[in-house]
């Protein structure tokens, strides 16, 4: 596994060539969700390619911006399609 600082930070791709896993961390549960869609869309751009499995973790109470982070994702990505399910630790 592979933990990288918030997407924008100092990095990026070139440091994942052997990784199996990487973990995002956007930090944006707290942020608006214009914000937090941005957020997501970076780490998106700078971390993930079509070969890669994307999973967009999400609060298990669905705090946070889960609709606008999630769109961001799939958009930014291409998928067209999430599954989607919360589910407490």
């Amino acid at each position: 596994m592979a933990a990288l600082p918030a997407a924008g930070g100092a990095g990026g791709a070139g440091n994942l060539h052997n990784a199996q896993v990487v973990a995002i961390n956007t930090e944006s549960r707290h942020l608006n969700a214009t914000e937090a869609a941005a957020a997501v869309r970076r780490a998106v751009l700078d971390y993930a390619d079509a070969n890669t499995i994307l999973f967009k973790k999400i609060d298990s109470t669905l705090r946070g911006n889960v609709a606008s982070e999630t769109v961001a994702a799939l958009q930014t990505s291409g998928r067209r399609m999430a599954i989607l399910a919360p589910a407490f630790p």
